[in-house]
């Protein structure tokens, strides 16, 4: 689902400048929304919706709702602060994540539709948007190299005469290393 909701953002930015403050404003609201940062009860009513198009939410709430519901967690609440019949329920409705076990499965649903929507706003966004700029494609022109060349058939480079054209100009340098001498101290002890 990330991966066909950053391809749209790329898709949509269409320069690497837009697609990067697009993909920073994106992410701030998912995160801000998704119920990570700001729990669903701290929410204000006005910005709910923010909550249910993340999709961020349901992700972690899938996860949270696949751990907390477990066996492991359904310990009885002996706590009476806390209004919940298991551990693991108190654990969820203090962060304001979903308590019934339906939700798990609208999540993944939830998940699933968002990574399809996501896949069809990209192709659809490269089908009918236009590129922001200009064409930069560069076409190479064999005859120009070939007129660059000297009469001779020789190329210098870095003031050495090469007779046949060499694509890395790396020059051996066995030289560098002639003058350093390794040697060990022998110690007499072990001999």
């Amino acid at each position: 689902m990330a991966l066909a909701l950053f391809r749209f953002i790329a898709a949509v930015g269409r320069t690497q400048v837009v697609a990067n403050t697009l993909g920073t404003f994106t992410l701030l609201l998912v995160f801000v929304l998704g119920g990570f940062i700001v729990a669903k009860d701290d929410i204000e009513p006005w910005m709910i919706w923010g909550y249910y198009s993340s999709p961020m939410m349901y992700g972690q709430n899938a996860i949270v709702m696949n751990e907390f519901l477990d066996e492991r967690w359904s310990v009885n609440n002996t706590d009476s602060n806390f209004a919940g019949e298991t551990v693991g329920k108190v654990l969820l409705k203090a962060r304001g994540f979903f308590t019934d076990d339906y939700w798990f499965w609208i999540c993944i649903g939830a998940l699933f539709g968002f990574s399809l929507l996501f896949n069809v706003l990209f192709i659809g966004a490269l089908t009918f948007l236009n590129p922001l700029g200009d064409s930069k494609a560069v076409v190479v022109d064999d005859d120009a190299k070939k007129n660059k060349k000297t009469s001779s058939g020789q190329q210098r480079a870095e003031g050495l005469t090469l007779s046949k054209p060499f694509p890395f100009l790396l020059f051996p340098l066995p030289s560098l290393f002639a003058d350093i001498a390794h040697f060990t101290k022998l110690i007499m002890a072990l001999t």
